[in-house]
């Protein structure tokens, strides 16, 4: 679902340009409790068809009833037909009276005061969509005594403000959000900011997890996380979340994201795994705890969530909260809750990678201008030999010959779609403590991705 007043804009500029007549209502103030918040929007066409929403519903029905042919036969009664007038703007207030108030759904003690404005220019409409469809901040400004509307940049997002001559309103466009990885948590989160306005990207290299993608509405990419970030620009109405649990896909994403203005960024997994994450980035990335101040994990609140649907339930209301500009306590962390309740970490269980325990996984994006290819390598010596076939699928690698001790040297001479030796990732493996390891001493990983981390067989969520 996209971003509802990107919906109502363009609904109305649709209505406008087919000949249609039509209202835009925009709540103005509000005193008391009141459904919807200053600057929501809404739509009505002559024809009784509205979209977006000023309050629960019954002043979206009455305003119908007062300005449209929706209800012909009652308007009859009444003595004369509806129709949505002309002429400059005007403002109406619902619930000024408790009689009112229950009328029209309000909460007790609730009012609202609406500007309606009458058949407002498709040209300067399509003007706005255009923009705010290109990702860009808008402010319109309406002057009250005869309705034109003046469109320009904005540069922040901005409350609504009314005077006696004009009202200025800052639409954006979409809010994004990027996640790194397609599982199945990454199904559920999507779903739930699709619904919540976002344009969701979803980032994946595997193949086996874009080819069982089944959430319509989100585009699915392949490129490497990092790559990806690097496109999509986050800005500060963009949000970045990796859910892969694999730091040669995570980590370089992560690093980039932090660079941009995005309101969140953070990363799906343990206690363990998040102190694992930060240890990594310092020691590697000459990252400090003040430059992964913004680095959130583990993400979301603690709700107890178990199951993947849980869980994006627990993100998705974290996302929110810092969108909204809402300070959470301490204590719905996820560390912080389970650290309090002497939570215990999961047993870490067996390993079930070939990777010898110790192995620090180190992501390395191999930048070459002869070759853009990306390789598999142990103390900067591939551990596949020539022609090696992999272990993780049915076809072989394609690889050709390389012989080079070096972690570049090798890379403009690589040829290969195997995903799990070659093209997806690149990365260095060291071997703490001794860095002296000999290539002989090599134990490829058998599991499903070649070169993974090692994985315990049960996973902190």
């Amino acid at each position: 679902m996209e971003n509802l007043d990107v919906m109502v804009l363009r609904t109305l500029r649709d209505w406008r340009t087919a000949g249609k007549r039509a209202l835009l209502a925009t709540v103005v103030r509000t005193w008391g409790s009141s459904p919807r918040p200053v600057g929501s929007i809404m739509a009505l066409c002559e024809d009784g068809s509205v979209v977006g929403s000023v309050s629960g519903g019954c002043i979206e029905d009455d305003l119908i009833y007062r300005h449209t042919q929706a209800y012909a036969s009652a308007a009859a009664q009444d003595g004369g037909s509806k129709t949505i007038p002309s002429g400059p703007p005007a403002f109406v207030k619902y619930g000024i009276t408790a009689d009112e108030a229950h009328r029209f759904g309000l909460p007790c003690g609730g009012t609202l005061e609406l500007l309606l404005e009458y058949d407002p220019d498709a040209a300067v409409l399509a003007q706005l969509v255009t923009a705010l469809e290109a990702g860009q901040l808008m402010q319109r400004s309406v002057r009250l005594s005869d309705g034109a509307a003046l469109l320009s940049p904005a540069t922040a997002p901005a409350e609504l403000s009314v005077s006696a001559k004009e009202l200025v309103n800052t639409f954006g466009p979409e809010y994004r959000m990027l996640l790194i990885g397609a599982g199945q948590l990454t199904e559920y989160l999507a779903t739930m900011a699709l619904f919540s306005g976002f344009a969701v990207t979803v980032c994946d290299p595997r193949e086996e997890y874009r080819s069982a993608w089944s959430v319509a509405g989100a585009q699915v990419v392949s490129d490497m996380p990092d790559d990806v970030v690097l496109t999509f620009k986050p800005d500060r109405r963009s949000c970045v979340v990796a859910l892969t649990h694999d730091p040669k896909l995570d980590d370089l994403a992560l690093l980039e994201a932090l660079k941009t203005e995005a309101f969140y960024v953070g990363a799906i997994g343990s206690r363990r795994n998040n102190e694992a994450r930060h240890a990594r980035m310092i020691e590697h990335f000459e990252q400090t705890e003040t430059s992964l101040a913004r680095l959130r994990g583990p993400i979301g609140i603690y709700i107890g969530s178990k199951t993947p649907p849980e869980i994006a339930v627990s993100v998705m209301a974290e996302i929110l909260a810092v969108k909204n500009g809402v300070t959470l306590p301490r204590d719905t962390g996820v560390a912080q809750a389970k650290n309090e309740r002497a939570v215990s970490a999961n047993d870490p269980g067996d390993l079930v990678c070939g990777v010898p325990a110790g192995a620090v996984l180190i992501p390395i994006r191999i930048k070459n201008d002869n070759c853009v290819a990306k390789g598999l390598f142990w103390n900067k010596l591939c551990i596949w030999p020539s022609n090696t076939g992999c272990n993780a699928r049915r076809e072989a690698c394609r690889v050709a010959s390389h012989t080079s001790d070096s972690a570049t040297t090798p890379c403009a001479r690589i040829r290969s779609t195997c995903w799990e030796c070659f093209d997806a990732a690149a990365f260095l493996i060291q071997y703490l403590p001794s860095r002296s390891l000999k290539r002989e001493s090599c134990q490829p990983c058998h599991c499903r991705y070649v070169g993974i981390p090692p994985q315990r067989s049960v996973v902190e969520a």
